[in-house]
């Protein structure tokens, strides 16, 4: 959460209820005190007000208890509530001596009440016998106070009255109310109290979005970024092939402290894109810019710094350039948004727009007829005037075969291109400075000219033939000529990419290639960081396309691909180096094991889902991960602290689980090994709190401290005979472990190895264990019994302090009993010896060693 932007803590309490009241108490009373005011002051939302209402007085079954009050948020209502209880003791009719307050107050007066505590209603409930009346005395800049004025006939008197409010800032609010705290001579004396609540509220919607409004704007009226505000319209009707302008305009306030550095976004989405384009024409100055595009919807976004805290409201403004491509049906959505904040207020419109038939024109070109009159060639516009020209492949029953030089140059009115097939040439400069030419579709057939598209700034959408040639001769050969709107190129009748054929396409967002490519030059794609789709037709005999990468079938080298991945990322077995990117948008992850590494870096890789070999782990962000399949490596990859992790395999070659692995993996549920490891290193499993089972392999020789410390849930464990030793803290603190058979080839129980293990209640000790370390069974309160081999030498410090045993035997074979072993142990009645140890003897329950010197006495033996 940001700076300065806090959840609510709300610090109200009432006695009885789930929220919190502090009570300033005060009494007064004449004639000895002869009865009590009791006054309570609470806040409530206003969704638990009717059931509060219906609950709350006695005569409607007693107390209510109120929910707790999580948040306070901007916008929602809330109720203060005051509620006096007061009667007499003698049974007369209580007399209210002095008309109660309430008030609501800013404690930091740093907030103006009237403007930022909005009150909607205030108002009383009353039970029988009681009226009570509540006007409003005070509303200043910090306060607001109401005079509450009630009266009964009865010996006992509850009412209720409250006030209903939002709040639009945050701040400290005082709420104090005082009830019949004076008394008259002659009237029975009421010992009274008043009641004081303090809520601090951090409201979490920040910022204010009013008056959003969309106009539009045609062409004529939209000159060089300046137009008369009297040329605005509410709606247009909008024809494909001209321009529009779509203008966009909002009030914002923020009540953001200046350090948080907050930005807020406003979102355009067009759809679909093969009916309209959209442009961001103008947003002021200091604004971050985006477009992305996709086959269904074009997105713009606009960033921009919020006003400074408490600035009056500021005035946006952006404008869209709307182009209508085709005939039909689109839809544009505008939304504001702002990072982990909320923006209060209507920050949503969508607009539909129908577009009339576009201007077409298939004839009236001239023409020029060849030497040998067997074709022609189209040489300028003639009498064709439109914005979409359709050049048709025969003119007086010839073929057309060409398209001149400079043939359409500067006609800036020239939208959209579209030649059939079996023109073969299109000459240098054809269509150079067309400046709104935006989409154009050429035929496999034609070979195109350098320079040919020269000027044209505006062209999104281009289907051609390359033949070999780089992307960039066709606007000018300079790095940078490419226009920045082309977002789509499709290749048609193409067999061979060129080196560095896109190079340059800084905007484009996808390429389709086609089904006749049979050979890709080195680094076709460089240099194309928008590029987020590349497709290619399953019938192609030279490549495949998986989750965005070209694929040479002979070899499975990869050929290009895409900038940013998404979804389900799975590559081919037989890969070796696989090419990396933005990979924010991935949801699961699969790499053969033939894969040594990525081509390029990786970026946010964060994956819910992850297999493959050892080298990937280590790559991925663990906040999302729940499945890893390691696939490979000799060591299992350290997923410490990845909180969502539920289930886990290792794979046949892994031999390591290295020290802190997969330590606090509080969702792991499953651990399946499956390889021959031989080590698991200190704290491999601490604090996987979801583990209930897990079986280590016949192959573990080695165990460090503390593996499956913390492991609340762990009930199961199967370990193998290969184990010698139990080590330091093994289980410690595994509080649902029940049972547990140690290892049959171990010689030793690690210093506090079931240390608190509050449900251990079966332990099998094999014949061979020599030496119990100190606390190894501290705690396990369940243990009653624990049969010892005549292996067992020493006993150490506190091995069974605190844990459940009734009785004990010392085998023949130990040496060694610490004072402490059985320190705690409320329940040990009897120590027994058996016969022929040398070191110890019992007498009537009681340790004693050989040399008579009494050792232990049970702390449960009824002396």
């Amino acid at each position: 959460m940001l700076k300065g932007l806090k959840r609510l803590i709300c610090v109200i309490m009432l006695t009885g209820l789930t929220l919190t009241v502090f009570f300033a108490c005060s009494s007064s009373g004449g004639n000895g005190g002869k009865g009590e005011t009791k006054n309570s002051v609470y806040v409530i939302k206003a969704a638990d007000f009717s059931g509060f209402q219906k609950n709350m007085l006695p005569s409607n079954g007693g107390w209510y208890t109120v929910p707790a009050v999580d948040e306070l948020s901007a916008g929602e209502s809330y109720y203060v509530v005051a509620h006096t209880v007061a009667e007499t003791l003698d049974g007369s009719a209580v007399k209210f001596s002095d008309s109660g307050l309430l008030e609501i107050r800013d404690a930091s007066s740093t907030m103006l009440m009237k403007s930022d505590v909005k009150v909607e209603d205030y108002g009383v409930f009353t039970s029988d016998g009681v009226s009570a009346e509540i006007t409003c005395t005070k509303e200043t800049d910090g306060m607001i106070g109401y005079r509450v004025t009630a009266d009964s006939t009865h010996s006992k008197a509850e009412f209720i009255v409250y006030v209903k409010f939002t709040s639009n800032a945050d701040g400290e609010l005082d709420v104090k109310y005082y009830m019949n705290g004076t008394t008259k001579k002659g009237v029975y004396g009421l010992s009274s109290n008043s009641a004081l609540a303090k809520v601090k509220i951090f409201y979490s919607k920040k910022v204010t979005l009013s008056d959003l409004m969309v106009s539009y704007l045609d062409s004529e009226n939209y000159v060089d970024g300046r137009y008369d505000k009297t040329s605005l319209v509410d709606s247009i009707d909008m024809n494909a092939g001209r321009d529009y302008y779509m203008v966009v305009s909002a009030n914002i306030r923020s009540m953001l402290s200046e350090e948080n550095g907050e930005k807020i976004k406003i979102n355009f989405k067009l759809s679909p894109p093969s009916v309209i384009n959209g442009t961001l024409e103008e947003a002021g100055s200091g604004v971050g810019f985006s477009e992305t595009e996709t086959e269904n919807e074009k997105n713009i976004t606009v960033s921009f710094k919020l006003p400074e805290s408490g600035e009056m409201d500021k005035k946006l403004t952006f404008i869209i350039k709307l182009s209508p491509l085709a005939e039909g049906e689109a839809k544009a959505s505008i939304s504001f948004s702002a990072e982990e904040i909320s923006v209060l207020g209507t920050n949503k419109l969508e607009k539909s727009f129908v577009f009339g038939r576009e201007e077409t024109v298939s004839e009236g070109f001239e023409y020029m007829l060849s030497q040998d009159g067997t074709y022609y060639t189209v040489t300028g516009p003639g009498k064709a005037n439109g914005f979409v020209f359709l050049i048709p492949s025969e003119h007086e029953g010839l073929p057309i075969k060409a398209i001149g030089v400079s043939a359409f140059s500067g006609l800036d009115g020239l939208r959209r291109v579209e030649i059939a097939e079996g023109v073969e040439r299109i000459g240098n400069s054809a269509f150079s400075g067309c400046t709104a030419l935006s989409t154009v579709s050429l035929p496999s057939t034609a070979k195109v000219s350098e320079n040919a598209f020269s000027g044209c700034n505006a062209i999104s959408s281009l289907t051609l033939n390359l033949n070999n040639a780089q992307l960039k001769t066709l606007f000018g050969a300079s790095d940078n000529s490419i226009p920045g709107t082309l977002k789509k190129v499709t290749l048609v009748g193409d067999t061979v990419l060129c080196d560095n054929a896109f190079a340059g396409g800084k905007s484009i967002t996808g390429i389709s290639l086609p089904a006749t490519l049979t050979d890709v030059g080195e680094n076709a794609f460089s240099d194309c960081p928008a590029l987020t789709s590349l497709s290619l037709p399953s019938q192609n005999q030279s490549f495949f396309m998986q989750c965005g990468i070209l694929y040479e079938k002979t070899s499975n080298a990869v050929k290009g691909y895409v900038t940013k991945f998404s979804g389900e990322l799975t590559y081919p077995d037989g890969v070796t180096l696989i090419p990396g990117g933005d990979m924010s948008g991935v949801t699961s992850i699969t790499v053969p094991s033939s894969v040594t590494g990525f081509l390029t870096e990786a970026k946010s890789l964060a994956p819910r889902e992850a297999t493959g070999p050892y080298f990937l782990f280590p790559l991925i962000n663990k906040s999302n991960i729940t499945k890893a399949v390691v696939t490979s490596g000799t060591s299992a990859p350290l997923l410490s602290g990845a909180t969502k992790l539920a289930h886990v395999t290792l794979a046949e070659s892994i031999i390591k689980i290295p020290v802190n692995a997969f330590s606090y993996c509080k969702s792991l549920m499953t651990v399946e090994i499956k390889g021959k490891v031989t080590e698991i290193g200190n704290v491999a499993f601490r604090g996987c709190v979801s583990l209930s089972s897990i079986t280590l392999p016949s192959t573990v020789i080695r165990m460090g401290t503390w593996v499956f410390q913390d492991c609340e849930r762990l009930i199961s464990v199967t370990m193998p005979d290969s184990l010698t030793e139990l080590p330091e803290g093994t289980f410690g603190k595994c509080r649902s472990l029940k049972e547990v058979n140690i290892p049959s080839r171990a010689i030793k129980i690690g210093k506090s190895a079931f240390l608190g293990c509050t449900s251990l209640s079966s332990v099998t000790v094999p014949h061979g264990i020599e030496e119990i370390c100190d606390s190894a069974f501290s705690g396990c309160v369940k243990l009653t019994g624990i049969q010892l081999p005549t292996t067992v030498k020493s006993i150490g410090n506190e091995t069974f302090s605190e844990s459940g045993l009734y009785s004990f035997n010392v085998p023949k074979s130990v040496t060694s009993v610490s004072a402490s072993a059985f320190s705690g142990c409320r329940s040990l009645k009897s120590i027994t010896v058996a016969d022929n140890n040398g070191s110890y003897y019992a007498d009537n329950g009681v340790l004693y060693k050989k040399s008579g010197e009494k050792w232990i006495t049970p702390e449960g033996k009824n002396d």
